[in-house]
């Protein structure tokens, strides 16, 4: 009797680790919004979070069209994923630009604060991935708005090893080449997350509020 239950626990358990973890499309807690979508294979996760309490703060994903040219890449091979985010914030009394209808939540008005943006470029060849472009960077969406604290980390996960850089961008823009080659291809899960990521503050000129964003594209 015990070796059946015993038997049946591990049935039960096991898949609970084998499992990659899924996601809401969007949640919010006091730990900020968090929204999440999967396009063609690629998840891509943003959040916000507010340095005040109960502050409505949404967050707006959107794949951006991509042509080789403009990359300066024709092959076939090469695969180029884009996604650009909208963080909208409470509307400043400062701010000129105009109310975001769709952010209106209880009667709070907000507006887009800034946006960023990742475009990753790899090819994939059966087990094995190249990584060979991380691209992107945030963009205030007036002269009210700064960013600070910018960090990317780009990454490419193996069983047995993988590669990975971070780095502390000094201007709202980045573009890496990381030349690692191939690298043993260990698809997204729990475990690792093959991909590129970003992570920025927006403040606010004259107020001490701020909102850490968040923007995650894993491959």
């Amino acid at each position: 009797m015990k070796k059946l239950i015993a038997s049946l626990l591990a049935i039960l358990v096991i898949p609970i680790f084998l499992t990659t973890p899924s996601y809401a499309a969007e949640s919010k807690s006091d730990k900020g919004f968090v929204t999440a979508q999967s396009i063609d294979g690629v998840t891509v996760e943003a959040s916000i979070k507010s340095s005040l309490p109960n502050e409505s703060v949404n967050a707006v994903i959107e794949e951006e069209p991509v042509d080789n040219r403009l990359f300066g890449t024709s092959s076939e091979d090469q695969i180029i994923k884009s996604y650009k985010v909208s963080y909208i914030i409470p509307r400043s009394e400062q701010s000129s630009s105009p109310i975001t209808p769709s952010s209106s939540q209880g009667g709070s008005k907000g507006e887009v604060g800034a946006t960023a943006n990742i475009t990753i470029i790899y090819n994939k060849n059966g087990d094995l991935i190249d990584i060979q472009r991380v691209y992107g960077g945030w963009t205030p969406e007036n002269s009210l708005y700064y960013l600070t604290d910018r960090e990317v980390i780009y990454r490419a996960d193996s069983i047995t090893a993988g590669k990975v850089e971070k780095k502390s961008p000094t201007s709202n823009s980045f573009n890496y080449y990381p030349g690692w080659g191939n690298v043993l291809y260990y698809p997204n899960t729990a475990y690792s997350s093959t991909g590129a990521f970003s992570w920025a503050t927006i403040r606010v000129s004259g107020m001490t509020a701020y909102y850490n964003i968040e923007l995650n594209v894993k491959i």
